[in-house]
């Protein structure tokens, strides 16, 4: 019998164990994000069990009572996986979320007696629906759009090669929904080692960020900048450069917290002007870069419109320079031009302002 268990789940359990080892030796995530990674293995790890159990009783020539609270618990566990799913990827979510899973569990269990989701017939031991037999696939379902509305809102602006990623976790989550609805025998290894998988890949692009990107701002860093100089340099067209005026002085007067809080509401209004084919970075301390892949001047002058009207509503000030070429140019070139253009910019907010330039 354990045998048979680990035949059918091998690949499941080598990839939990896998994510638990690499979660002992990670340092960089959040506790929140570890604890709830942990959750969903060990959930996973219950419901292999439970859906071997039920399978061995559903084998059985008579009905068991013990199959009816398996497949409670199993179809529980489901919605409770995709709910910690959802609050990994999304820790900021309403309490409400947890409502759906609830209601499933709730009416799972009163299904034992009153037959409403699921009942089997005992002379056969068959498994039957009731009239809400599709309530724990419509949970799923709900959880799973959840999922994809919010994952397009967030990463809908972002790089080609993160949302294929993403794109990659939604799919396979869709299949985990739809394979059970036309091939029940084969519902226990898809779900369980389809959703591992996903955490695991989840959990490599979590590293991959924090290798790709600034922490404090979230965008782009320097190392990324260099890279994809190369990478894009025959797409680039125009390279926007941006420098914040005054940073010293607010780290001086309202301490490194406040000079911190700045440069992330900065990190954030850049974002929120560009689109997929403008990449931004922080490659310095209060310096930023935009770079244009394949961009038309009219683009350009659009994106520095939208970064000079979204920049006046904040409370920060930034200078800001730009470079466009319609043919390909080193990168060196377009920024030395952008830098210069951004460096009278400087000289003309502290002339107007009166204030006095000191370093950053």
């Amino acid at each position: 019998m354990v045998m048979e268990f680990l035949r059918d789940n091998w690949g499941l359990l080598v990839m939990v164990t896998g994510i638990a080892l690499l979660l002992q030796s990670n340092i960089h995530l959040e506790r929140h994000t570890v604890g709830s990674l942990y959750a969903v293995i060990t959930l996973l790890c219950v419901l292999s069990v439970g859906q071997y159990a039920e399978e061995i009783y559903g084998s059985m020539p008579t009905f068991s009572i013990m199959r009816s609270i398996l497949t409670f618990i199993n179809y529980s566990l489901v919605s409770l996986i995709l709910l910690v799913v959802v609050r990994i990827l999304f820790r900021e979510s309403r309490f409400y979320l947890a409502i759906p899973a609830i209601i499933n569990i709730v009416l799972c269990g009163i299904s034992i007696p009153t037959k409403i989701v699921f009942y089997f017939l005992e002379d056969v031991n068959s498994f039957q629906r009731g009239p809400l037999g599709y309530l724990p696939y419509a949970v799923a379902a709900f959880y799973i759009l959840y999922l994809l509305w919010r994952l397009i809102r967030r990463f809908g602006k972002t790089a080609r090669e993160d949302t294929t990623i993403i794109a990659f976790m939604l799919v396979t989550s869709v299949i985990c929904f739809i394979i059970p609805l036309f091939f029940w025998e084969d519902f226990n290894q898809w779900f369980s080692l389809t959703i591992a998988v996903d955490v695991f890949v989840y959990y490599v692009f979590i590293l991959h960020q924090m290798t790709k990107r600034d922490v404090l701002t979230g965008l782009l860093n320097r190392q990324t900048y260099n890279a994809d100089s190369q990478k894009f340099a025959e797409s680039i067209t125009a390279l926007v450069a941006l420098d914040m005026n005054g940073l010293k002085e607010i780290n001086d007067k309202n301490g490194h917290i406040a000079g911190d809080a700045a440069l992330a509401a900065l990190g954030k209004c850049f974002l929120s002007c560009t689109t997929r084919n403008q990449r931004v970075y922080r490659i310095g301390g209060d310096e930023f870069a935009i770079l244009c892949l394949k961009n038309s001047r009219e683009e350009l002058d659009s994106l520095t419109e939208k970064l000079r009207s979204a920049l006046a509503e904040t409370d920060y000030s930034c200078s800001i320079g730009w470079c466009y070429s319609a043919t390909p140019r080193a990168l060196d070139s377009l920024y030395k031009e952008a830098d210069a253009m951004l460096y009278e910019d400087k000289e003309r907010y502290y002339r107007e302002t009166g204030k006095k330039r000191r370093g950053t």
